[in-house]
């Protein structure tokens, strides 16, 4: 209990028990975050990975469709300088 209770000479409370818990539970706190971070930071980039690889698909579909579009009024052009 002497721990507990100790004081320095200046007579301020060195803390005791609890708060040398409370020091080490905050520390481990830390310690969690600094090893979560790294998790969440490639969970975030993992996440971008997908939408751009989604976004790049719906690209390549709009510009088959374009395509197709362009060649279905190109053919119509040709169809009507025909039949003038």
């Amino acid at each position: 209990m002497e721990l507990a209770n100790a004081q320095s000479q200046d007579g301020e409370s060195k803390g005791g028990v609890l708060a040398h818990l409370e020091r080490l539970e905050i520390q481990l706190s830390k310690s969690h975050k600094k090893l979560e971070e790294p998790q969440r930071e490639q969970a975030v980039e993992s996440a971008l990975g997908t939408k751009i690889h989604k976004l790049r698909l719906l690209r390549d579909k709009l510009s088959a469709e374009l395509k197709q579009r362009q060649a279905r009024v190109s053919r119509r052009v040709i169809d009507v300088g025909r039949l003038s």
